[in-house]
């Protein structure tokens, strides 16, 4: 009967300094990978900040260019005074007294880059510039 209770006593201590082995690892790798991930993603978001802080867009001009029965046509001038360059794909018209979208335009895929003038040219259905008759 001796030799089985140090057989198990020994087996015991074992697995006790097993466990406090597998805690410690997953600990220290928890840690690790914690401390990648949160470097990881503050050096994306600084990146981010940094690009989007810098956009601007000046309306430079804005005239009536074509109407006809159904259509009024615009000419808007735009520059860009901001240090990075500008992604345009969509334009909206805002109604200013219920800030609602009037009017929602695919300029296509184009860029204006740092420094640029450039116009854009919108066309707008006269039927939806009535009040409260969005476009889409």
């Amino acid at each position: 009967m001796c030799e089985i209770y140090t057989t198990l006593r020994t087996a015991a201590l074992s697995q006790v300094v097993a466990i406090i082995l597998l805690i410690l690892i997953s600990t220290v790798m928890a840690s690790i990978l914690y401390v990648f991930i949160t470097k990881h993603l503050s050096a994306q978001s600084m990146a981010i900040e940094h690009d989007a802080t810098n956009v601007k867009l000046k309306i430079d001009r804005v005239r009536k260019a074509y109407e006809d029965t159904n259509w009024i046509s615009y000419e808007i001038w735009m520059t860009n005074p901001g240090e990075v360059t500008i992604h345009l794909d969509y334009v909206y018209l805002i109604d200013p007294s219920s800030d609602t979208i009037v009017h929602r335009y695919y300029a296509g895929e184009w860029s204006i880059a740092s420094g640029d003038t450039q116009y854009l040219w919108l066309a707008i259905p006269k039927i939806r510039l009535k009040k409260g008759i969005p476009t889409w």
